[in-house]
């Protein structure tokens, strides 16, 4: 309820004993996990996002919500202090291609565009960061034939190719 009223510093606690007590096939244990890596990155408690991340990545390998909030927590750890957590920097990549290798699933409780557009535009602020803008353009151009409206923005201030 915390998560849903944007309230992050009411909801991390919770979620965290929730974390703590739930079995891993438990039907809601995925959604704990990443509502939990959201709500600490918002805090920036960023040792309980990668503590989360560490303990669940083998199990939640197949749900694409779980590689989008990972690549946004890298996302967000680098920026917070980029000399000191660099080394992180090909978890980004890794974690936007792993949701696009996965695709859409329902197979989880998931949200629409986590392993397509969302993950597409994203990999595409990391591609232009970092100078690549032939990928960058391909990857918001993804997002944008998916109706994806910030990504068509963002195109519409790229140079032309």
């Amino acid at each position: 309820e915390y998560t849903s009223l944007d309230q992050p510093e009411n909801a991390l606690p919770r979620l965290q004993q929730a974390y703590q007590r739930m079995q891993p096939a438990d039907p809601f244990a995925p959604n704990v996990v990443v509502d939990l890596i959201y709500a600490a990155m918002s805090l920036k408690q960023f040792d309980a996002a990668r503590e989360a991340i560490a303990q669940s990545e083998a199990r939640l390998a197949g749900y694409p919500d779980f590689h989008l909030a990972r690549g946004l927590f890298y996302m967000n750890l680098i920026r917070s202090d980029t000399a000191k957590n660099s080394a992180e920097l090909p978890k980004v990549e890794q974690s936007f291609q792993r949701c696009l290798a996965l695709g859409e699933t329902d197979r989880y409780k998931s949200v629409r565009g986590a392993g397509s557009f969302l993950a597409s535009y994203n990999l595409g602020l990391y591609y232009h960061v970092f100078g690549n803008a032939a990928l960058a353009r391909q990857c918001f151009e993804s997002a944008a034939n998916a109706g994806y409206e910030p990504a068509r923005a963002i195109l519409g201030k790229l140079p032309a190719a």
